[in-house]
């Protein structure tokens, strides 16, 4: 085969033909080199048994060998994958299926055994999502051939908004008010508070004073992230700067968590330094932390729902309503498309962000 090395975009349309029937032909020699050891055999042998061996690998073991070709963060994805395939052998009795076996028929019977089990419509599309997203990355590697429909076609994969509480200042003054002493560096021992949980308020606190950072971000702090009075990271969902100001609550957390973290690079006792990997230590941490805020929110008996992510949107929903500028929230929240890295932050600006802090502080102050 000759191809172009001057066109580079129909060089790689014909290198993926050449791999393609590359692909098919290795199988028939693989399938012909079987029939030869068995007798005499007719083409229409041939292609039976070509049509027989597709999709025969597992979707368990496909989706361990797509895992493997991942790496450090980009786990993610394979645990999306993962979590479907658990779900489907739950669906399916406890059993794994072929690849062939993801026909029209039984993704859509897997979607209504899904919302049979109260699943909402986002959990059930997130499924659906992942299932198609195997079952073409299988087409492509050539282990599936496609049929004439698409199995995917009358089955929901849209995403519904979610509604987004925020928190209003009197309640999260109800939550510090929980346990006071996270804030004023005194730690007292509330004895109708575990530690586990005082630790969980902490965490929300120290998110929604730092201009609602995220939980991956907050899990993967390190202590070379406080330069002064501020604590610069960059976020892991864009690698966007931020910089937020190290204001006295956020100062009085970390005092609190110190001694846990003694002898680690991390600021938060979620991730170790060696050993393990972080990513399943976050993503329980963040399992964790959702179920224990449900808990803080009915303690306080004000707040309906408590996240993770309420820390940030309370943050951005506040600093408006405290008439902060919404570039100023948008650069705190580092919601920015710039792809360039910032690695310094005027004073002009720092300035600005250290106004919205002080504003917000006073708006929880007043709460009542």
């Amino acid at each position: 085969m000759i191809v172009p090395t001057r066109n580079a975009r129909r060089y790689a349309a014909l290198k993926t033909v050449w791999d393609s029937l590359d692909t098919m032909a290795m199988k028939l020699e693989t399938v012909i080199a079987d029939l030869d050891g068995q007798g005499d055999y007719t083409v229409d042998d041939i292609r039976e048994r070509v049509a027989n061996s597709n999709g025969r690998e597992m979707l368990s073991d496909f989706v361990c060998r797509v895992a493997a070709e991942f790496g450090g963060e980009r786990r993610r994805l394979p645990g999306a994958y993962r979590s479907m395939v658990n779900s489907i052998r739950r669906y399916n009795g406890g059993k794994d299926i072929r690849l062939s076996a993801i026909n029209r028929k039984f993704v859509e019977g897997y979607e209504a055994w899904l919302f049979a089990n109260k699943k909402m419509n986002n959990t059930v599309s997130f499924y659906m999502r992942q299932l198609r997203a195997v079952y073409n990355r299988a087409i492509r590697a050539n282990v599936l051939t496609g049929g004439p429909v698409n199995p995917f076609q009358n089955v929901y994969t849209g995403v519904e908004q979610t509604e987004k509480r925020a928190l209003d200042p009197s309640q999260v003054r109800e939550l510090e008010t929980l346990d006071p002493g996270l804030l004023n560096f005194t730690f007292s021992h509330n004895s109708s508070m575990p530690t586990r949980m005082r630790d969980s308020l902490a965490m929300f606190l120290f998110s929604f004073y730092g201009q609602g950072i995220s939980f991956v971000d907050l899990a993967y702090l390190r202590k070379d992230n406080i330069i002064g009075n501020t604590v610069r990271y960059h976020r892991k969902k864009t690698g966007q700067l931020v910089v937020a100001p190290l204001g006295k609550e956020m100062k009085s957390i970390i005092r609190y968590f110190a001694p846990r973290v003694r002898g680690s690079g991390y600021l938060f006792p979620i991730l170790k330094d060696s050993g393990g990997d972080n990513r399943i230590r976050y993503e329980s941490a963040l399992r964790l932390q959702n179920i224990r805020l449900k808990k803080l929110a009915a303690m306080t008996g004000r707040v309906e729902k408590l996240s993770t992510h309420a820390a940030r949107h309370s943050w951005a929903t506040i600093a408006k309503n405290e008439k902060v500028a919404l570039s100023v929230i948008s650069e705190a929240l580092g919601h920015t498309n710039e792809k360039t890295t910032r690695i310094y932050l005027d004073a002009f600006r720092t300035d600005f962000l250290v106004n919205a802090g002080k504003k917000i502080r006073r708006a929880i102050k007043k709460a009542v």
